[in-house]
């Protein structure tokens, strides 16, 4: 049983200890991390971790909610 869970904010996101251990650097399979970002700012617009497995190698899987804790880790941003 994990001890931590993920918790979402507006401007960050915490991993439980589940998905921070299973995080890859590289982009050969796994689940992996993207960040985007404001060019003109450099400022990170949103961090997304992408499930790449089978037949999404390629381009991946957004994670919505952390398979490890259930917790939602994604959330559309709202445009004003």
């Amino acid at each position: 049983m994990l001890k931590s869970k993920c918790k979402l904010t507006a401007s960050k996101l915490s991993l439980c200890e589940g998905l921070q251990k299973s995080i890859q650097e590289q982009r050969r399979g796994g689940i992996t991390e993207e960040i985007i970002l404001n060019i003109r700012t450099g400022k990170n617009i949103r961090r997304l971790l992408v499930l790449r497995s089978g037949d999404f190698r390629k381009n991946g899987i957004v994670l919505n909610y952390c398979p490890f804790c259930g917790e939602q880790i994604y959330k559309e941003q709202q445009h004003p």
